[in-house]
C-alpha cells in the first residue's frame, strides 16, 4: 500500500428485520397517543399522532436510511470503522494479534 490509499472491505448493510424493527417502533411511537384517547378526546389524539409523526418519521427514516452506509477501511496502518453514518472509531493495526486472526462467517 502506498501512503494515503487503504484497503476497503464490503460490510453488508443490514437486513429486512431491522428495517421492520424500526417501522415497528415507529408505528408504537405515533400511535402512543390513542392510549389516552378517552381522557383527551379523538380530536385532540389524532392531531398528537399527527405530531409525532411529524417528529418520529424524518427520524426513522433518517436512521433507516444510515444503516444501509458500513464501511471498513486499513489504511496507514490503522482500522477506520464507520458504521451507520453516526459512529466512527479508528485503531492502530499493532492493537491487533494479527497472527492470531482467523477469518469467521458471522
Amino acid at each position: 500500500m502506498s501512503a494515503g490509499q487503504g484497503v476497503a472491505f464490503a460490510i453488508a448493510p443490514a437486513g429486512p428485520g431491522a428495517y421492520w424493527l424500526l417501522a415497528a417502533i415507529t408505528l408504537l411511537a405515533c400511535a402512543a397517543p390513542l392510549v389516552v384517547i378517552r381522557r383527551d378526546g379523538l380530536g385532540l389524539s389524532l392531531k398528537n399522532i399527527g405530531l409525532a409523526a411529524i417528529l418520529v418519521l424524518p427520524f426513522t427514516a433518517s436512521l433507516a436510511y444510515g444503516v444501509r452506509d458500513n464501511s471498513l477501511r486499513v489504511e496507514d496502518g490503522r482500522i477506520l470503522l464507520r458504521a451507520a453514518r453516526f459512529y466512527q472509531h479508528d485503531r492502530p493495526l499493532a492493537d491487533f494479534d494479527l497472527a492470531r486472526a482467523r477469518r469467521r462467517r458471522l
